[in-house]
């Protein structure tokens, strides 16, 4: 036997064990999972809302990306202050902060600013009032501002126009409707509104907003 021959037949089977690895190893390469860096994202807050035959949740970035849609008037520090009052009043009062959100909707549209003409209503306290309603929860002083500077949530009523303040207030006044009402919200927010022939309409308005808010998450 030459050497030659000697030398292939030792090499050879080492070559051909190597070349085999080296294509196992390449032909495993794109079935291989492939791990990705992890990546913490910032966690946001769940809403969770109970319809009648369904719970749901919402972010508050859906809540704020409907500011940013329907209500633009208002400047980004002025949303993130909105959302930040409602996140805020709703841990204080245990108070669904999405109905929260419904209710300013329909209340004000928004508009920190507004004040309602002055009209005689019949309060949750069963009292006739002659006042303007004000702020973005549309609060009056009248039947309320007592008893919210009795508990430090207000010191004047011109407070009432600022954002964080009279969310803080109408979240304490619905809460106490809340309490009122047994737990029914619906029936809280009725009185809300006051005594009217009104107020079913009202609280369907509340209810319409949260299930358009839903629809668009749900879709």
């Amino acid at each position: 036997m030459t050497r030659e021959r000697f030398t292939n037949l030792i090499v050879m089977p080492f070559l051909f064990i190597s070349l085999f690895y080296v294509g196992y190893e390449i032909g495993n390469y794109n079935v291989k999972p492939i791990v990705k860096t992890k990546i913490i994202k910032r966690i946001v807050p769940k809403i969770v809302y109970k319809t009648k035959d369904s719970i749901v949740s919402l972010s508050y970035n859906d809540l704020a990306k409907d500011l940013e849609t329907n209500y633009s008037f208002l400047s980004e520090s002025q949303q993130k202050q909105i959302l930040n009052a409602i996140k805020q009043s709703s841990k204080i009062y245990n108070v669904n902060p999405l109905v929260l959100y419904a209710l300013i909707a329909t209340e004000s549209s928004f508009r920190f600013w507004i004040k309602s003409p002055r009209r005689l209503i019949v309060g949750s306290d069963g009292k006739k009032h002659y006042d303007n309603a004000r702020g973005l929860m549309s609060i009056m002083p009248k039947i309320w501002f007592k008893e919210l500077q009795k508990k430090k949530i207000l010191s004047k009523p011109s407070e009432l126009y600022q954002i964080e303040p009279n969310i803080k207030a109408g979240s304490y006044i619905l809460k106490v409707l809340i309490d009122r009402n047994k737990d029914n919200v619906i029936k809280a927010l009725e009185s809300y509104f006051g005594k009217s022939n009104y107020a079913k309409i009202y609280q369907h308005k509340i209810r319409a907003k949260i299930g358009s808010l839903i629809e668009k998450e749900i879709l």
